[in-house]
């Protein structure tokens, strides 16, 4: 049985490395699994921190956390404790740029539902609509019920 491959340094736009492993970035999505294909390793250089590939990302480093604490096994889970909504709108637009696999998607949604419906239903109905994401539509319309005029 061989190893993992070396994992990529993940740069986010605030440079801020980020070390997390191809396989399980390939697993969640399709973007970032040509994006850690493409910017493989020479076969024939060492595995050292040197030679990892790097992945440009144009998320800064707190988003980057977020977006790897819904995907990573075992880590932390994610949450907008200190976040804003703006936050989550940003999460929820990279979730969506980079085609991540529907557990994470749904669980990052679940996120937003779970700490921003309840006062920003108008908003998140119209983020959802734009998305096309309809059990978003759908729970921030049934939210929107709610609103006294």
């Amino acid at each position: 049985m061989t190893s993992p491959s070396p994992p990529p340094a993940t740069c986010t736009a605030d440079d801020v490395d980020f070390k997390v492993f191809k396989y399980i970035l390939s697993l969640t999505s399709p973007v970032f699994k040509d994006m850690v294909t493409l910017g493989a390793p020479m076969l024939n250089q060492p595995p050292d921190l040197q030679s990892l590939p790097i992945v440009h990302m144009s998320e800064n480093s707190d988003m980057l956390d977020m977006l790897l604490r819904l995907i990573y096994p075992g880590a932390t889970q994610a949450s907008f404790a200190r976040g804003t909504f703006e936050d989550a709108v940003l999460l929820l637009l990279a979730i969506e740029k980079y085609d991540m696999i529907l557990p994470i998607t749904d669980r990052a949604k679940e996120l937003v539902m779970d700490q921003f419906l309840e006062k920003h239903a108008v908003s998140i109905y119209a983020i959802a609509c734009e998305n096309k994401w309809k059990d978003l539509v759908q729970w921030a319309a049934r939210e929107t019920l709610k609103i006294r005029i």
